[in-house]
């Protein structure tokens, strides 16, 4: 679907040296504060999409 992300994810942290996470955890995406009407908003976020300078294992 254009203009969609999915992120087949897993659940580790895993930061390299320059802090990029390579465990897969789409958690850095998102905040973990409440939304407006109370309630988490982790199914939603504004992504920007761009090719990998460098290959990262």
């Amino acid at each position: 679907m254009p203009g969609v992300v999915n992120v087949s994810q897993g659940a580790w942290y895993d930061p390299n040296e320059q802090g990029v996470d390579i465990g897969g955890c789409a958690n850095v995406l998102t905040d973990d504060a409440h939304s407006p009407s109370g309630t988490h908003h982790m199914n939603s976020a504004l992504v920007q999409v761009e090719p990998a300078e460098e290959v990262v294992p």
